[in-house]
């Protein structure tokens, strides 16, 4: 076999780092951290019927500021919206959709969105400004 040397220094390379790399044992990877006393919420979208009630009563538990149309007006459900710094929980409203000859649902479906707080939030290590903090019972708070 004729390596050309330009081969010889692409194995050479290759062999190199190889051979300098550190192995990753299974004990240095990051710990799975189980919260036992987390808590958690359930929710059955497919009984949703897209009131707002989740959102309102989130935004009083939190002690947010009133949204500028009040949670009784439903037509705020036709447009996509985002959780933001004032809205914990949003639910959005869907339309079924056509594919070729079959449509999925009838009605509408109302999907819900809030923070999942999670066991490692990203959000928490990504916030430069640290807003947001990880509580010991699980929960991920915003700090305004």
């Amino acid at each position: 076999m004729k390596l050309s040397r330009r081969g010889f220094f692409k194995v050479m390379g290759a062999t190199g780092a190889a051979l300098t790399a550190k192995p990753v044992s299974a004990r240095s990877l990051p710990e799975n951290k189980e919260h036992n006393d987390s808590l958690g919420c359930l929710v059955d979208t497919t009984l949703c019927v897209g009131c707002r009630k989740c959102e309102q009563a989130c935004n009083q538990r939190h002690s947010l500021p009133q949204p500028k149309e009040s949670f009784e007006e439903l037509t705020v459900l036709e447009n996509e919206r985002r959780m933001d710094e004032h809205t914990y929980t949003v639910v959005n409203k869907y339309y079924p959709k056509n594919i070729g000859t079959l449509t999925w649902r009838t009605r509408p479906t109302f999907v819900k969105f809030q923070c999942m707080h999670c066991n490692d939030p990203s959000c928490v290590s990504a916030c430069i400004v640290g807003a947001l903090t990880k509580e010991p019972n699980g929960s991920v708070i915003y700090n305004a």
